[in-house]
């Protein structure tokens, strides 16, 4: 597999393709359940809890992308549907991610000397998909 670039893949909410990309990304965060007990000494005890997700979307803002208008409108309608993180032409080894989401920040950038932005973030709920395209 060679190197992966950021504008081979695209990002969908509900179906719709969201446009204009400039910056995507998926993490996860992962709970410390504190385990501090009588026993353990002077520091604190922890183990690994359990984990959350989030999608980061910044795009360049247009009005005439039906297909993003229509996956703001719908983020803004409080909406928990499918999030794909997808290669736009799949090759053997890339990953696409998918999970069920709602946005939870929703922003508007109007730069001076540059292109207005939207930016959107999403929380998964539930467990997200990955898979790798075969060989």
């Amino acid at each position: 597999m060679g190197k992966a670039h950021g504008q081979d893949f695209e990002f969908s909410f509900g179906g719709n393709k969201v446009g204009g990309l400039r910056n995507l990304s998926d993490g996860s965060t992962i709970d410390a359940t504190e385990t501090t007990n009588g026993d353990s000494g002077e520091h604190k005890e922890f183990m690994p809890g359990r984990s959350a997700d989030t999608i980061s979307v910044e795009l360049v803002y247009d009005p005439t992308d039906t297909d993003t208008q229509t996956a703001i409108a719908a983020m803004r309608a409080k909406t928990v549907d499918t999030c794909l993180i997808a290669p736009k032409s799949p090759v053997a080894g890339d990953r696409t991610y998918s999970a069920e989401g709602f946005a939870i920040n929703l922003g508007t950038a109007y730069p001076d000397g540059d292109l207005v932005t939207r930016t959107i973030e999403i929380q998964v709920t539930g467990e997200p998909t990955i898979t790798i395209e075969a060989e």
